[in-house]
């Protein structure tokens, strides 16, 4: 399992938005050195790990490598870090659902459950497909795109907000998205061409109409 964090070897929030702000401009990426792989750092220590490892997340938290996480809809501990992880290392917390990363983190900032907002999928088929706001979002909840452009900005970067803006990014971006704009997407959605994606890993497993191809 892959865990996606915004890390900062500090417990300083602020310093958390800091972090944001210096990977975006430098285009700082990493892993933790357990695999092997340096952690991408700067003279200040600050970086951006995308996308980690469980066992890689475990080693930089009981190394002390990393002091506070920003989880997006994550449940760190159903994931499997223990109590005691999640007690070293200040967490920010943005999603729906109360469970032991909420309780555990220093700043829970509540967002929309994917009823509530709108946004895409693409299925085991590779087949793109949109869906729209079914239900109205609680009171005091934000949609999740908001949340991060937010703490971007207040960290002095730029990142969209709105959907159709970042849409426009992600075509212009990757590769298997180009000339496709949430607006333009039909209600039967769009297939898109996987080899772009063969790369990533995947977790699903076979289905009644998807079967895993082999490499």
């Amino acid at each position: 399992m892959s865990i996606h964090w915004i890390a900062a070897e500090t417990d300083d929030v602020n310093a958390i938005l800091e972090a944001v702000d210096y990977a975006i401009a430098h285009d700082v990426r990493g892993v933790a050195p357990a695999t092997g792989r340096p952690i991408a750092a700067d003279a200040t220590d600050r970086y951006l790990d995308e996308s980690i490892t469980l066992a890689e997340a475990t080693w930089a938290i009981d190394a002390g490598r990393v002091r506070a996480v920003v989880s997006v809809g994550e449940d760190l501990a159903a994931a499997g870090l223990t109590a005691a992880q999640l007690a070293r290392v200040a967490v920010v917390y943005l999603g729906t659902h109360a469970h032991a990363t909420s309780a555990a983190a220093r700043v829970t900032l509540p967002t929309l459950t994917v009823f509530e907002k709108a946004g895409c999928f693409v299925n085991q088929q590779f087949r793109l497909q949109r869906f729209l706001a079914a239900v109205p979002a609680l009171p005091g909840a934000t949609d999740d795109l908001i949340v991060l452009s937010r703490l971007v900005a207040a960290a002095g970067g730029s990142a969209p907000g709105e959907l159709h803006a970042l849409w426009r990014e992600m075509a212009a971006a990757v590769p298997g998205l180009q000339g496709i704009s949430f607006a333009t997407l039909s209600d039967e959605g769009h297939s898109l061409d996987a080899s772009p994606f063969a790369a990533l890993p995947f977790v699903e497993g076979e289905a009644l109409h998807y079967k895993p191809a082999t490499r």
